[in-house]
């Protein structure tokens, strides 16, 4: 039915030697990324840093949030980098805040809601009225290592 035994036997090595050579799932599908983010004012308090996986509550980053990774670093005058390893390639968008006093969220103007604190989005996005939209900051993460920039913004 499938002709001589060696002719199954080469058939079925050779298969087996395509299965062995080809990158498992896992490892062909991360990145790296690397976030620098920059202008920071001053060094009080933390840089809070979300990225968002898909735009639902993007650039809103509190509790637990489906699809959204928080990170957090020290806040340093002038820039902070914070890197993720072995991250599914795909799309995202970040939101920077800097929380000054350290309460763990980003303070906003009473009547109007725009942050009180530093903020900012990958992609640079300026809004003119209320916040950016996930589509303006959306970026690429594919196999190797993505560096992105996130400039601070200040009332």
């Amino acid at each position: 039915m499938f002709g001589s035994t060696s002719r199954v036997a080469s058939v079925i090595g050779g298969v087996a030697a395509l299965l062995l050579a080809t990158p498992t799932v896992e490892a062909a599908d991360k990145g790296n990324l690397t976030i620098t983010i920059k202008k920071i004012k001053n060094s009080n308090g933390r840089i809070l840093v979300c990225l968002f996986s898909k735009p639902s509550k993007f650039p809103e980053c509190t509790g637990d949030v489906p699809g959204v990774k928080t990170l957090a670093a020290k806040a340093k005058k002038g820039s902070v980098s914070i890197s993720v390893q072995a991250m599914p390639v795909g799309t995202y968008a970040i939101s920077a805040a800097h929380d000054q006093n350290n309460d763990g969220k980003i303070d906003k103007h009473l009547l109007f809601g725009y942050p009180t604190e530093g903020a900012g989005m990958s992609n640079y996005p300026k809004p003119l009225f209320g916040p950016p939209k996930y589509d303006t900051a959306k970026f690429q993460l594919t196999k190797g290592t993505k560096k992105v920039d996130v400039v601070m913004h200040y009332p």
